[in-house]
C-alpha cells in the first residue's frame, strides 16, 4: 500500500466514524433531520458555511450551538454567537480601533476662550477573536447589512479586517448561519448574492420529523443536549481534511459532475432569475462531493452518492436563501437535482421538469 493511499484510508476510516458517532451524538440535540446534521459534520471536516434555512422552533440554532461539543478539548467561550440584531455594529463583531472626539472649552482671566478637540483611540475585542473556532449566526436576515458584508472575507476564507488591522482566524472550524424563509414575514432583508455564493451547503430544517418524534415532543420527551460527547479531537478532524484531496474522482465522474453542476447553475436561474454566479460552484461541490466519500468510508466518489448529496447542498443554500415557500422547497431541490442528471433518462428528466413547473404554478 502507498503512503497516499494509506492516508486516504485512514483519513476514510476516521471520517466514517466521525460521521456515524457525530450522528449518535447530534440525535441528543434534536430530532431527526439527517441532512442538517450531515451538512455540520462536512462543515466541520471541510471548514466551510452552512447555511440553515427553516421556520421558527425547528432546531436551527440550537444545533448550531452545540455542534462544538463534537470536538474535544473545545469550550463555549471558543464559540462565537452572533444574534440577530439591526443595531450590532461592525466593530462590535470585529473588534479594532474605536476613535471618540472629546470637546474642551477655557475661558480665561481675560474673558478670552478657547477650545480645542482630544481625541482618544481606543482598541475593542470584536465577539469573534482570533481563537474563534465555531461561528454561529443567528437569523442572519434579521442582522446590520454592513456586518455581513464584514463577514464576506470570513466566510469566504477564515480572515477578518478590521480598523486594527487584517486578523486570520486559522482555528475556525465551522460557521452556521441559520434563516427563517427568504420572503416570509420574518425576514428584515434578502441576503446578497455574495454572501450566498459563499455557502457550498444549505439545508432546509422542519419538514423532516417523523410521526414518532412528533408524540415525543407531544409527550415533553425531548433530546437531552447533558448527554452529548466529544467523538473526535481537533488533530484527527485535521487527518481527515488532509485526505480530502487524495480521494479519487474518475474522468468519467469528473465530466459529469462539470454536466451537472451547468445543467443544476441553468435550472436554477430558470427558477430563480438572479440566482447566476461564477465558477466556485465547481470547486464547493468539488469539496463536498469528496468529503462525503470519506465519511462512508470510502475513497472514491460515487456520482450517485457523493457527488448527487454535494448537488443538493449546493442547491439547498440558493433555493433556502431565495425561495419564499419553504414547503416546497426540498421537492424542488429534489425536482431540479433530477432534472439535471446528466445520465438520467428523458422520460425522468421530464417528470422532473414537470414537477418544477408544478411547483412554480403552485407558489
Amino acid at each position: 500500500m502507498t503512503e497516499i493511499l494509506k492516508e486516504v484510508r485512514d483519513a476514510a476510516y476516521l471520517g466514517s466514524h466521525f460521521y456515524s458517532e457525530g450522528i449518535r451524538q447530534l440525535d441528543n440535540v434534536v430530532y431527526d433531520e439527517m441532512l442538517y446534521k450531515t451538512a455540520i459534520l462536512a462543515s466541520m471536516v471541510g471548514q466551510f458555511a452552512v447555511l440553515a434555512a427553516g421556520v421558527p422552533g425547528g432546531g436551527k440554532s440550537e444545533m448550531a450551538f452545540n455542534a462544538y461539543k463534537l470536538i474535544e478539548g473545545i469550550k463555549e467561550e471558543d464559540v462565537a454567537f452572533l444574534p440577530s440584531s439591526m443595531t450590532m455594529t461592525e466593530d462590535q463583531v470585529v473588534g479594532g480601533k474605536l476613535t471618540s472626539q472629546k470637546i474642551h472649552s477655557q475661558t480665561d482671566a481675560e474673558s478670552s476662550s478657547k477650545t480645542w478637540v482630544e481625541t482618544s483611540v481606543v482598541e475593542i475585542d470584536g465577539l469573534i477573536k482570533p481563537e474563534t473556532k465555531g461561528l454561529v449566526i443567528d437569523e442572519i436576515t434579521r442582522m446590520n447589512p454592513y456586518v455581513l458584508n464584514s463577514l464576506l472575507r470570513l466566510i469566504e476564507n477564515k480572515t477578518i479586517n478590521t480598523t486594527a488591522g487584517h486578523v486570520s482566524l486559522e482555528d475556525l472550524i465551522y460557521i452556521v448561519a441559520t434563516m427563517n424563509p427568504g420572503e416570509s414575514r420574518e425576514s428584515s432583508l434578502q441576503l446578497s448574492s455574495a454572501m450566498v455564493s459563499r455557502y457550498p451547503v444549505g439545508v432546509i430544517v422542519g419538514n423532516e420529523i417523523s410521526q414518532k418524534h412528533q408524540v415525543h415532543i407531544f409527550e415533553q420527551n425531548m433530546p437531552d443536549v447533558s448527554k452529548m460527547k466529544p467523538i473526535i479531537t481537533e488533530k484527527e478532524l485535521a487527518i481527515v481534511r488532509n485526505g480530502v484531496s487524495r480521494v479519487a474522482t474518475s474522468e468519467a465522474t469528473k465530466n459529469t459532475a462539470v454536466q451537472w453542476i451547468s445543467d443544476a447553475k441553468d435550472q436554477l436561474v430558470r427558477v430563480l432569475p438572479h440566482s447566476a454566479e461564477g465558477s466556485r460552484v465547481i470547486a464547493q461541490v468539488g469539496k463536498v462531493a469528496r468529503i462525503m466519500t470519506l465519511m462512508r468510508n470510502e475513497i472514491s466518489v460515487d456520482p450517485r452518492i457523493d457527488l448527487e448529496m454535494a448537488i443538493k447542498f449546493y442547491l439547498g443554500s440558493r433555493i433556502g436563501a431565495q425561495w419564499r415557500d419553504i414547503k416546497s422547497a426540498p421537492d424542488l431541490i429534489t425536482a431540479i437535482t433530477k432534472a439535471s442528471y446528466p445520465n438520467s433518462n428523458e422520460a425522468i428528466k421530464r417528470e422532473a421538469s414537470d414537477k418544477i413547473q408544478d411547483i412554480l404554478r403552485s407558489t
